[in-house]
């Protein structure tokens, strides 16, 4: 199984200082979307559909900088 850093496209096979996030959907509200983070790498959770990878902390970084962005458009 492959990985694929959701920001810059890194791809790797046994991501160790990786980091993966959720993207969730929060029904009944105003908010379309929350992204939440997790502090370290969990393969299990990874594996999860709703999973998020990032390869640094700073393309995690760069990608919340974005998403918060295009929220706010």
């Amino acid at each position: 199984m492959e990985f694929l850093c959701k920001f810059c496209g890194r791809r790797e096979g046994e991501p160790r200082d990786w980091l993966v996030a959720f993207e969730l959907t929060k029904p009944g509200s105003d908010v379309k979307n929350t992204i939440f983070l997790t502090d370290a790498w969990d393969q299990g959770k990874a594996l999860q559909e709703n999973a998020l990878h990032f390869c640094s902390q700073q393309c995690q970084d760069k990608f919340l900088m974005k998403w918060r962005e295009h929220l706010a458009a």
